[in-house]
């Protein structure tokens, strides 16, 4: 018994050390772009795994860091990507702030083939979908339907489509949501829902 806690201290020792290890070598800031701050924005430290993501208030902070010169990587969709060297010291907690600049997104040509051959959507090597339209201005819908499942259980289905377009019209995104909220519902009686 005495030879196996000497055995288990032995292997956790090492491992509890090292945990405990803390350098006190800090970064904190933020990330704008003109004059707005971005959210979710991530930093990170250029060569290695260490990184974070802003909040919703577009700072962020790295800690416990290796004294020396790193280089700091800020980046966003649909924003530049931003580099800067910094040297930190033991001890140390600076303030690196970014500001990023917003980048023009565009895709190149686009060109579909097809021949006058019918083929059926299951049959053909690659499914193709049919743009009918596109959005002309931005847009909403949301739907929210409840029922009440044999007079006992609600069901309630939160739905929404929205259409975002830049002031150009040059570039947007599409997003869709659905969200189903359902009670339990124990129908024969024997305390388990037969609805998930």
């Amino acid at each position: 018994m005495k030879r196996d806690f000497f055995l288990l201290s032995l292997l956790l020792f090492p491992i509890l050390y090292l945990h405990g290890q803390h350098s006190d070598v800090n970064i904190f800031g933020d990330v704008q772009s003109q004059g707005e701050h971005i959210p979710f924005a991530t930093v990170h430290i250029e060569g290695t795994a260490i990184g974070t993501a802003t909040d919703v208030t577009g700072h962020y902070m790295l800690i416990d860091l290796e004294p020396g010169t790193h280089i700091l990587v800020a980046s966003s969709v649909g924003y530049t990507t931003v580099k800067k060297e910094v040297t930190i010291h033991k001890d140390e907690v600076i303030e690196v702030n970014f500001e990023l600049e917003e980048e023009a997104m565009s895709i190149n040509e686009v060109v579909i083939t097809g021949t006058k051959t019918f083929k059926r959507q299951t049959d053909a090597a690659v499914i193709v979908n049919v743009i009918t339209r596109f959005p002309r201005e931005s847009s909403y819908d949301v739907s929210y339907t409840s029922s009440l499942i044999n007079g006992e259980t609600w069901d309630y289905v939160l739905s929404g489509n929205i259409n975002m377009l830049t002031h150009k019209n040059n570039a947007g995104a599409a997003v869709y949501v659905n969200r189903r909220m359902r009670q339990a519902y124990d129908h024969n009686g024997d305390n388990f829902s037969e609805l998930p």
